[in-house]
This record gives structure tokens, C-alpha cells and sequence, in this order.
């Protein structure tokens, strides 16, 4: 046999009167601006009147809005703190606190910040990888048009169907150039392999022949995890179709812009490749 007890009657018991009751409401109401659809719970008034506790030096100042998304929540910080700026008070001070609209700013400040350095340090690797691999800026260059391009329309599409940048679209990036680098370098690799002075019927060749491993492995993961689009988790939801949009861009270009660019082009690391056989 057991018996339930406030714990906060045994804390302040001095509030647990008429008068508190009635001085908890009105406390309750002035806490949230006088906004009466922050009800009060007349069995627990005494929650209400524990906010008297708080330290009486300090008074907040809440504003509630319907927009949460980043460019909006940033122009609300940036207002709050050109208002402070433009009017300081001798005897007190004003400090940026939390709430939604607070912790959802800092967020999105740390996820642009990462987001960029994921970029650089993503596309910077891959860059000093690809160059000491064909000993050529140029390859890594020609390699990346493609990186490049899916990374453009696919924050493009982002801007359009207005996803902003959180913590499901921080390892696009760098997944999708795990993925998409590779088809542009098994391209390149068998073309160097059938090079016998030729580079249009090499390219073809690879084209015919790499091009469809290429494809299978590109269909078969882009398709997989285009289906975690009807997912009702939304991470698993932006995640898989902006990894399958990702990948689609990729294997599109590495199978006709890549070997048009060195068709056209004929970059000397192609040539240098077959002659001092890097790759093959």
C-alpha cells in the first residue's frame, strides 16, 4: 500500500494557501505575457507560484513566432541584436537567452559552419587523392566536373523545395563523393587500358565496357536509396533522395561529360597515363 505526494509541497509548503492560489494565477499569467492560452492547472497552482523562486534581479522578455525556418530565425537574432546595440541601459543589461528560436539559431550557425568545411575538406581530398593518382591537376580537375555539378543542382533543388541546410543534409557531401568519384575514375581507367592511339574509340570502348558495371552499381544505389524517400522519418526521407538525386547526377556525367571533356580536350595525363602506365 502506497500514498503519491508533491514533493514541491514538502519544499515550500508556505505556498500551499488561498492566497497562493490566487497570487500563482496571476504570476502564471504575467510569466507567459498574459497569454491566457497558457492555461493553468488549478490542482497544481502550486507549480504556478514556484516561480517566484526565481532569481528577482532578472526578467525575461519572450517573443513567439510561427516561422522557424533558418533565414527567418536569423533575421529575428540579427534584429534582437541590433536592438541591443542601439539601446544600452545604465542599470541593466541585455542577454540573448534560449528558446526554440535561440537553440535553433546557435544549431544552424555550428551546421553552415561544418556544413563548408565538409565541402572543402570533401572535395579537397579528393582533389590531392585523384592529383597523386594521375600525377595531373588537370585529371583531378576533369575527374571532379561531375562532383561539382551534382553538388550545384543538388543545393539547387534544396533552395527550391526549401530544405534548409540541418543535420540530414551535413554528410551529402561526403557520402555522395565516396559514391560518385569512383564511376569517372573506372571510366578513365579501362579508356587508358585500350588506348592504342585512339582516344575517341578508347573512350568507347570503356564506355562499353566499364560503363556497364558503372551503370548497374549507380542504378542499383540510387534506386535503394530512392526508397527511403517514402520513409516517414525524415531524416531517412531528405537523406535517401538527396543521395539518390546525388548519385544519378554523378553517374549521368562520368558516363558522357568525362569522356567528352578528354575527347575533346585530350589532356596530357591521359596520354602520360598509358605511356608510363599509372593506371591499368
Amino acid at each position: 500500500m502506497g500514498f503519491a505526494m508533491d514533493p514541491l509541497a514538502l519544499v515550500i509548503p508556505f505556498f500551499v494557501t488561498a492566497r497562493a492560489v490566487s497570487h500563482s494565477v496571476q504570476m502564471h499569467e504575467r510569466y507567459y505575457d498574459e497569454y491566457r492560452k497558457w492555461n493553468w492547472n488549478k490542482e497544481r497552482a502550486i507549480v504556478a507560484a514556484f516561480a517566484e523562486l526565481f532569481v528577482p534581479t532578472t526578467s525575461h522578455v519572450t517573443f513567439y513566432a510561427s516561422n522557424h525556418q533558418g533565414d527567418n530565425v536569423a533575421r529575428m537574432i540579427a534584429n534582437a541584436r541590433d536592438f541591443v546595440e542601439k539601446n544600452p541601459m545604465e542599470k541593466a543589461d541585455f542577454r540573448l537567452a534560449g528558446g526554440l528560436i535561440g537553440v535553433t539559431g546557435a544549431a544552424n550557425e555550428e551546421i553552415l559552419k561544418n556544413d563548408i568545411l565538409m565541402q572543402v575538406l570533401g572535395f579537397g581530398t579528393m582533389f590531392i587523392i585523384i592529383m597523386f593518382t594521375y600525377r595531373s591537376a588537370v585529371a583531378a580537375l576533369v575527374m571532379m566536373v561531375t562532383m561539382f555539378l551534382a553538388n550545384g543542382i543538388v543545393n539547387a533543388y534544396m533552395g527550391y523545395r526549401n530544405i534548409g541546410i540541418n543535420l540530414q543534409s551535413l554528410p551529402i557531401v561526403t557520402v555522395g563523393l565516396g559514391f560518385g568519384i569512383d564511376y569517372g575514375v573506372y571510366l578513365v581507367s579501362r579508356a587508358v587500358e585500350e588506348y592504342n592511339g585512339d582516344i575517341k574509340e578508347a573512350m568507347r570502348i570503356g564506355i562499353a565496357t566499364a560503363g556497364k558495371a558503372v551503370s548497374f552499381t549507380a542504378l542499383t544505389l540510387s534506386l535503394g536509396a530512392a526508397c527511403w524517400i517514402f520513409s516517414s522519418i525524415r531524416f531517412c526521407s531528405e537523406m535517401g533522395l538527396l543521395l539518390a538525386l546525388w548519385m544519378m547526377i554523378s553517374w549521368l556525367g562520368s558516363c558522357t561529360l568525362v569522356p567528352a571533356i578528354i575527347v575533346l580536350l585530350k589532356p596530357k595525363f591521359f596520354l602520360r597515363a598509358v605511356e608510363e602506365g599509372i593506371v591499368g
